[in-house]
């Protein structure tokens, strides 16, 4: 539910319906939040070994422990990496829309706009290309991404 409130742009509900979900573990848990620093450094080594579905199998324990982790950005780009390197462009992108919509204000918006150009490209989506390109030129003129965009869009 809260996965379809945050696609739909919802995202207050989408918010109230991730926070509504009992975490499996305590938030206060610090020995908890070190593992977890350490599963995911142990995630992005593995999709750099090209283990892409024992990333994702992770980063899903992950979630299901605590579920507001599906609005994290950083759990959000390590499973977009790992769909664009499958060529699963279709996930890619849903994922991408979500976070989109869920970390708005997030730092790391213009990284997720250069994946939706991708996921956008992979799929041979013109018009969502074009409108992630616009956002990212518009939104972010300085932002390495858009120099990045502007090869991509060059191709």
């Amino acid at each position: 539910l809260a996965d379809a409130l945050a696609g739909l742009g919802r995202r207050e509900e989408a918010v109230h319906a991730y926070e509504a979900l009992a975490d499996v573990v305590p938030p206060t848990d610090r020995r908890y939040a070190v593992q977890r620093r350490g599963r995911l450094l142990g995630v992005q080594a593995a999709i750099r070994r090209g283990e892409y579905d024992a990333a994702l199998e992770e980063l899903g324990r992950l979630e299901w422990e605590t579920p507001h982790e599906r609005m994290d950005d950083e759990t959000g780009l390590l499973r977009v990496e790992c769909h664009l390197a499958q060529a699963d462009f279709r996930h890619a992108a849903a994922t991408l829309d979500r976070l989109l919509k869920i970390q708005s204000a997030s730092p790391r918006v213009p990284e997720m706009l250069y994946l939706q150009m991708k996921a956008s490209q992979g799929l041979k989506d013109s018009a969502g290309f074009q409108t992630a390109y616009a956002r990212l030129q518009k939104e972010f003129p300085y932002a390495a991404e858009t120099a990045w965009a502007s090869r991509l869009a060059q191709k």
